[in-house]
């Protein structure tokens, strides 16, 4: 009998070998993507989550249903479609809010919101214009094979919140560190994960996976290590 899986995207979930919050180091099953501490994944012989019970020396006869490759204009999309989601129908209910003209007190303050929301979905593209600018030029770069290694880690002063940090390590030894926000792809959390990394001197950075997958990080988000 052969299991089939999916891979999934909860990247807020806790540990599931100690259930504590996750913070530092992370790894995780290579089948369905169950997400644990580093040390954690160490203790463990197989993949404790039901119907999957992957052992982490050998591969079992399993049939995976694998997340296909995306491309970088795919990555980008996702990561901003709520924005551009808010924008749009900002932008179309102002539009039909003044072409209705029945002006009242409610409706300018209506319309002010709506305005205000459409402002700032504006701002945030235009902000982010020198970085889809860059990266055409970044893609064509020879990229350099790196280990990767995903942390969580809580901003000082801050009770819940966490972020994801990627820690890049080069052949050569160079150290790249990547902050990657509250939420990430499940392909970023494979263990023993390698990626090859596009970048400059300076500027943003690209992460291509092994199984093609594209994810961008802009510049005000990567820290180069000497």
């Amino acid at each position: 009998m052969k299991v089939r899986l999916t891979s999934r995207r909860s990247a807020d979930a806790r540990c599931a070998y100690c259930h504590d919050g996750l913070d530092g180091a992370l790894a995780s099953c290579p089948r369905c993507f169950t997400t644990f501490h580093k040390d954690c994944r160490a203790h463990l012989a197989q993949c404790p989550t039901l119907g999957c019970n992957t052992t982490f020396t050998q591969s079992p006869d399993v049939a995976i249903e694998e997340e296909p490759p995306i491309g970088l204009a795919g990555e980008l999309l996702r990561e901003r479609l709520g924005t551009l989601l808010l924008g749009v129908v900002s932008a179309a209910s102002l539009a039909a809010l003044l072409g209705a003209r029945a002006w009242s007190q409610d409706t300018l303050v209506v319309a002010g919101f709506l305005a205000l929301g459409v402002a700032l979905c504006a701002a945030r593209f235009l902000s982010e214009l020198g970085f889809y600018a860059a990266l055409p030029a970044l893609l064509r770069r020879a990229p350099v094979r790196m280990a990767i290694e995903i942390r969580s880690e809580k901003p000082s002063g801050e009770e819940e919140a966490r972020h994801f940090v990627a820690r890049l390590t080069g052949p050569a030894g160079e150290r790249l560190s990547l902050l990657l926000g509250a939420t990430l792809p499940a392909w970023l959390l494979a263990p023993g994960h390698e990626v090859d990394v596009f970048f400059a001197g300076s500027g943003p950075v690209a992460l291509r996976s092994l199984r093609g997958h594209l994810y961008a990080v802009p510049a005000r988000s990567v820290v180069r290590e000497p």
